[in-house]
């Protein structure tokens, strides 16, 4: 089998698609997935924890300074960001309404959409709370990290993350 890889801009993935200048994109589900299925296509998503590919999604992402000068604000901002996933998880339709108000020229209908795809994959298979993330999954991230985007191979993988931040009553996957 042949594969040839063509680099192509984000905005023009799903009309290279759909125009069959290419056979597959590398996509998101929550966003060019549901683009295409609202144009009428039948799309099959292969997601990379399905072929055996465990990567670490979304993620926080702080400073070490920051971190050592004020960790309670950011043990708070963690915490506060589960409960908000965890609210989105027993009701969308309010999280949807929620950034509705923040922005106000989005569709209701699409924001139920990707948060639908988002929910279904905020936990990651084994995880036993929000937020934490199989070891695994932080391992193969970083192999990946460090072999195609040269993430300094010097330190070791626990200085990329920390659980320490992770509330003890984080809610249960």
């Amino acid at each position: 089998m042949k594969l040839d890889i063509v680099n192509i801009d984000p905005a023009a993935l799903v009309g290279a698609l759909l125009e069959k200048k290419v056979d597959a994109i590398l996509a998101g589900a929550d966003f060019q997935s549901v683009q295409m299925r609202d144009r009428g296509f039948k799309v099959n998503d292969i997601l990379y924890r399905d072929v055996g590919v465990p990567t670490v999604g979304l993620s926080i992402i702080a400073r070490d300074d920051r971190l050592k000068e004020n960790p309670d604000l950011y043990r708070k901002f963690v915490a506060a960001s589960l409960k908000g996933w965890d609210e989105a998880r027993k009701n969308p339709d309010a999280a949807a309404a929620a950034v509705i108000e923040q922005f106000p020229s989005a569709s209701k209908d699409q924001i139920l959409k990707q948060l639908n795809v988002d929910l279904m994959l905020v936990c990651a298979p084994g995880a036993t709370s929000l937020g934490r993330v199989p070891d695994k999954n932080w391992q193969t991230t970083f192999d990946l990290l460090t072999m195609y985007l040269n993430l300094p191979k010097d330190k070791p993988i626990g200085d990329y993350y920390s659980n320490d931040f992770l509330p003890v009553n984080a809610p249960k996957c």
